[in-house]
């Protein structure tokens, strides 16, 4: 079920609480998924530990989007790279060994996130592919620069496996499909550590994950507006970051809170956004995309965490 602040948030939108809003324990449907996008939640889903996990992605992601209505430019580029993300992540991430689902193990398994974060004109949709393997190799520079050396590539084009070819030679498949990413998300694409959202217990280990900008205006672009004080917000934070397995101390007064995440890691609540510090930067984000936040701050902890 849905939280109070999640619940808020489908009001927000417009949307009636119907069905299951993914809270990091249950697994979506592509109409739960969408709903959850919506709301400013994250959709999730298990992938199959065998060959089918790519065809199964993008079968979720497919109906996912024909529920959100988006354009089908969109929907074919977004499903071009998620096949080669689903693809490292079972060959990489799980070494490429096909398991009978009745054997799959409950927690560690490849998962699928679907949320969207910042506000118009730059919200954008993103898609993140969970495997638990914490580290990845570092990639072999392109001999050439894909974005370069198609200055008339448009976010909708797909490029040819033939034409990447022809501009990168030398390069491995596996090389070569991660700069397809890079080439269609203009360079909204990457890695980083994180933990689980299915099973009995959250698993470190990483996402690669790429964004698409959401054309607007639509629904989708716009946050909703939230009417929550800075001790639910807080509360909602500590909440979802228990479920992945990070306990906080929280300090909460009428108009600010405060989140111990551990040494070197606070969040502070106050004036309707979440604010921490990072590398001496501050970084503020409004209420309304605890989802990312949520991300950001278990990315943190997992590389403070491993760091030691």
């Amino acid at each position: 079920m849905a939280s109070e602040f999640s619940a808020s948030l489908l009001a927000a939108a417009g949307i009636p609480p119907h069905g299951q809003v993914n809270t990091s324990a249950v697994m979506s449907t592509p109409a739960s998924g969408s709903a959850s996008i919506r709301a400013w939640d994250c959709a999730a889903w298990w992938l199959p530990h065998n060959e089918t996990c790519n065809a199964v992605a993008r079968h979720y992601v497919r109906e996912t989007f024909n529920e959100l209505g988006l354009a089908r430019t969109l929907v074919d580029d977004c499903l071009t790279m998620l096949s080669e993300l689903v693809t490292n992540a079972f060959v990489h991430g799980l070494g490429g060994k096909s398991l009978d689902e009745r054997h799959a193990p409950s927690s560690g398994r490849c998962e699928l996130w679907l949320y969207r974060r910042g506000q118009a004109p730059h919200t954008e949709l993103v898609c993140k592919v969970f495997d638990p393997q914490s580290d990845w190799p570092i990639p072999k520079p392109p001999a050439h620069d894909v974005l370069d050396l198609l200055p008339e590539l448009e976010l909708s084009a797909t490029p040819s496996m033939e034409a990447l070819d022809a501009i990168l030679p030398g390069l491995q498949d596996g090389a070569r499909g991660l700069d397809l990413v890079r080439t269609l998300s203009h360079g909204r694409t990457g890695f980083h550590r994180t933990r689980s959202r299915l099973g009995q217990w959250p698993v470190p280990g990483k996402v690669a994950w790429f964004s698409l900008p959401i054309p607007g205006p639509s629904q989708l672009t716009e946050p909703p507006r939230v009417e929550v004080t800075a001790p639910q917000a807080s509360q909602q934070l500590k909440e979802q970051l228990l479920v992945r397995g990070i306990d906080t101390i929280r300090n909460a007064e009428r108009d600010h809170a405060v989140l111990s995440v551990r040494r070197g890691l606070t969040v502070w609540c106050h004036d309707n956004a979440f604010r921490w510090h990072v590398d001496g930067t501050s970084v503020r984000r409004p209420y309304a995309e605890i989802t990312d936040v949520t991300e950001t701050i278990v990315a943190l902890h997992e590389d403070l965490r491993h760091a030691e």
